[in-house]
């Protein structure tokens, strides 16, 4: 992989963090689908759902997170009382020991929200 092509999990993640997240409910013919949008921290917005984004480097780069995807999954976790973190290898997830997954090409921690206080 070209060095133009790395994006480090950690950096996208900082970005993602002033990032606003607004839930969308789109019908058509009698189905129904969740799209999340996005309005990225210069001004743009995406729209997305599970694993794509319609942001230049989603639409490059389908199976790579963008952080406007780690903004959207952010926000899902928040809703499920959870915050995430991101890591680009197995081995620095392994040293959360927290529950973790991976979504494309990047490992997530998983830990419950602190309680305001604590």
């Amino acid at each position: 992989m070209s060095k133009m092509m790395e994006r480090h999990p950690k950096h996208l993640q900082r970005k993602s963090l002033g990032m606003e997240v607004e839930r969308m409910e789109l019908s058509t013919r009698g189905t129904t689908a969740t799209i999340l949008e996005v309005k990225s921290t210069t001004g743009e917005t995406y729209l997305g759902g599970a694993n794509w984004c319609t942001c230049d480097w989603g639409e490059w780069h389908p199976f790579r997170l963008c952080s406007h995807e780690m903004a959207r999954l952010r926000t899902m976790a928040k809703a499920q009382g959870r915050a995430l973190s991101f890591w680009a290898t197995k081995e620095e997830a392994e040293r959360q020991r927290r529950r973790m997954f991976r979504v494309n090409d990047i490992w997530v921690t998983s830990r419950p929200l602190k309680e305001k206080g604590q």
